[in-house]
């Protein structure tokens, strides 16, 4: 497969010797089998990939994340690539935007305290997108006094906290269904900062 990064209007690409940036491709089907390429200068790049769908995504730097993945004029960012037996897949137009999108907010307990050791789960409103490496669904450990900030696409999400999270639940459909009886909802828009307060939650059994 290979492609080019491009970047969304608006905004100062990095220079291209120090920007890191990292093209990464993660099979639908095949547990292990993704690839991660470093894009060249002229911000092309290019892997070798099994045979299957893949989800193509972008490392975010710090003015700059994944806007949209396009094959032949068809965004793919959220359906995969189909990647062909014994052949090639070229023209893969990765798009990065300076749209940054922050989400800032806290974590208390049902009394109203400060928590910061749980994990905080942001995943979208529309079963559509819990499917693993969704760029909606994300899941992190809040900072001191349970503050975070993060970015997020636009969309509009649930968001909930619980202890501790179990390594794939938060892409498994019946886990995110039980959260969302709990969760608060809250939506990204292009160029508005956004504020949640995340209650702690129970973890759901099932």
């Amino acid at each position: 497969m290979s492609g080019h990064v491009t970047f969304e209007r608006g905004g100062t690409p990095p220079p291209p010797a120090a920007s890191a940036l990292r093209v990464t491709a993660l099979p639908l089907d095949v547990i292990g089998r993704g690839d991660t390429v470093p894009v060249k200068d002229d911000l092309a790049f290019e892997m070798s990939l099994p045979a299957g769908r893949a989800f193509v995504r972008a490392s975010p730097t710090r003015d700059w994340r994944l806007n949209r993945v396009m094959v032949d004029g068809v965004d793919v960012t959220d359906t995969g690539v189909d990647v062909p037996l014994n052949g090639s897949l070229a023209n893969v137009i990765v798009e990065l935007t300076s749209q940054l999108n922050p989400v800032t907010g806290r974590v208390t307990d049902p009394a109203g305290t400060s928590v910061g050791d749980c994990v905080v789960i942001f995943f979208a409103k529309d079963p559509a997108h819990w499917t693993p490496s969704s760029r909606y669904t994300i899941n992190f450990r809040p900072g001191g006094e349970g503050r975070f900030a993060v970015k997020m696409p636009p969309g509009d999400y649930y968001a909930t906290a619980i202890a501790d999270l179990e390594s794939g639940a938060a892409s498994d459909p019946d886990f995110l269904a039980h959260l969302r009886d709990d969760a608060v909802s809250f939506s990204v828009r292009d160029g508005i900062n956004a504020t949640v307060d995340v209650k702690l939650s129970p973890t759901p059994t099932f």
